[in-house]
């Protein structure tokens, strides 16, 4: 099938894509989070795909530093926004509950959660009534080991889904998290297969290479950036044939700036 996509500014903060429904190529799908021990396999005979084109949101959301519960309140308000102009998919941008610079554990450690945990129960409130799914980052703490990790949580209309953790960091993110260990999934869902990469991450061909060979339609791509990790994208997506959502911050944190 040929893949086509066109963009339809809503407005600042939002962007929404058109996106031919994807079919999958695999009879199953499974992928294991090793760290937490979870297996989730889903096959196409219990989850029905969307075959026509729909809609994707890209939110362009600025976190305020050290203020997750309300930053986690105004994605909650902007992520319904889209999904009541018919998203069925939205993408947030990387640490989207809690702001991106932290000097050490200690600082980031009021702001850490689970996966699947409080915060992403809120946003299945969302996926569950409006039969949706969102990609959004956030800071991780595992729950057995204690160790933090720069990840992105997969939730839609059953609830959780999965999580990525990022594998290539930068250097700021050393200071407090872990690289990420759970490889790259792919979660089949009703709007495709989707993989997650998170911003750096794109400066090495290999991770979007490892969802694609895995058989991702979708590559959701929460980020900061201040330019590098967004302008590899288009090669990725040519690369591995698959389409890729990002989403990106337009502001400025401790002296560094995104842009959008």
């Amino acid at each position: 099938m040929k893949r086509q996509l066109s963009v339809m500014p809503l407005f600042l903060l939002l962007s929404l894509f058109l996106i031919v429904g994807c079919t999958s190529n695999t009879t199953s799908n499974t992928s294991t989070e090793s760290g937490s021990e979870e297996t989730k396999t889903n096959t196409q005979e219990n989850i029905e795909h969307i075959t026509e084109p729909f809609k994707v949101a890209s939110v362009q959301f600025n976190p305020e530093l050290n203020e997750r519960d309300k930053n986690v309140e105004e994605l909650l308000k902007v992520t319904e926004e889209a999904f009541k102009n018919g998203a069925k998919l939205v993408v947030a941008p990387e640490m989207s509950t809690t702001g991106y610079y932290y000097a050490d554990r200690k600082s980031i450690q009021p702001f850490v959660d689970t996966i699947p945990g409080k915060t992403t129960e809120k946003f299945a409130t969302l996926t569950k009534k409006y039969d949706t799914y969102i990609v959004f980052g956030m800071p991780e703490v595992d729950e057995k080991t204690d160790i933090y990790y720069n990840a992105a949580a997969l939730v839609g209309p059953e609830g959780y889904i999965g999580k990525y953790r990022k594998t290539h960091m930068w250097e700021t993110e050393m200071h407090w998290g872990a690289w990420g260990d759970l490889g790259v999934p792919v979660y089949e869902t009703k709007v495709g297969n989707i993989a997650i990469n998170i911003c750096m991450d794109s400066a090495y061909f290999e991770t979007a290479r490892l969802a694609g060979v895995a058989g991702a339609d979708i590559l959701a791509f929460p980020t900061n950036s201040s330019a590098q990790a967004i302008s590899a994208l288009p090669a990725r997506a040519q690369q591995n044939g698959m389409y890729i959502i990002s989403a990106n911050r337009s502001n400025t944190e401790e002296g560094f700036h995104m842009l959008g």
